[in-house]
């Protein structure tokens, strides 16, 4: 199986409300410089609506997610001139740096954040036999939710961060969807076992295509 390169930036940003209202009148400008970033392609954002089950819509948690064509595009760019400007037009809207990471996943992201709704969760992994275990839980939870639902789903492991971390993700149509398959008792208990390791979380965000054309 061949697998894709797909990273994931979840910045942590300001909460006051004149750096919120500027950062999302800016941020799709500043945007263009990641889907114009050679190597990149199927440039996806949005907001989280929630955050391990607790609803977060009101305070702006940016979720990113790009895929690579090469591993050495995604290095190249993080020392590129056009980066150094991007990251300098954001950085007065951060709380901290952004952590970044890069998974090698088994489907092209587009599959699932092209669907509108998107979960996803996140396992540390130290261990091969932790590694073992979790994909373990994932097919076993990824296969009762598409037993009878057409819903697009990918995992992978991260490979460029010393805290190996696993990450899951399910595309939905929408919220009622997400609500209706997780509420079956078969699938509620192998999400259960998913949630079940230390060094967990997840959120569902709302994604959608970075325009390139957008200003």
């Amino acid at each position: 199986m061949k697998m894709r390169l797909l990273e994931f930036i979840i910045p942590s940003l300001k909460s006051d409300t004149v750096s919120q209202q500027t950062f999302r009148a800016q941020w799709p400008l500043w945007c263009k410089t990641l889907v114009h970033a050679p190597g990149a392609s199927q440039v996806h954002y949005g907001y989280m609506i929630s955050e391990n089950d607790i609803d977060v819509s009101s305070l702006m948690k940016l979720v990113i997610s790009i895929k690579w064509n090469e591993r050495t595009e995604f290095d190249d760019f993080l020392t590129s001139d056009e980066f150094k400007v991007f990251a300098g037009k954001t950085k007065p809207y951060a709380l901290a740096p952004s952590k970044i990471e890069l998974f090698e996943s088994t489907s092209e992201g587009q599959t699932v954040f092209s669907k509108g709704i998107t979960e996803v969760f996140r396992i540390g992994v130290s261990t091969d036999q932790k590694i073992a275990e979790v994909e373990n839980a994932w097919v076993s939870f990824r296969d009762k939710v598409q037993r009878e639902h057409d819903i697009k789903v990918l995992h992978g492991l991260s490979v460029n961060v010393p805290e190996r971390c696993f990450v899951g993700a399910i595309g939905w149509s929408s919220l009622k969807e997400r609500d209706g398959v997780n509420n079956s008792p078969i699938v509620a208990e192998a999400r259960k076992k998913l949630l079940s390791f230390d060094n967990t979380s997840s959120f569902v965000v709302s994604m959608a295509p970075a325009d390139a054309t957008t200003v």
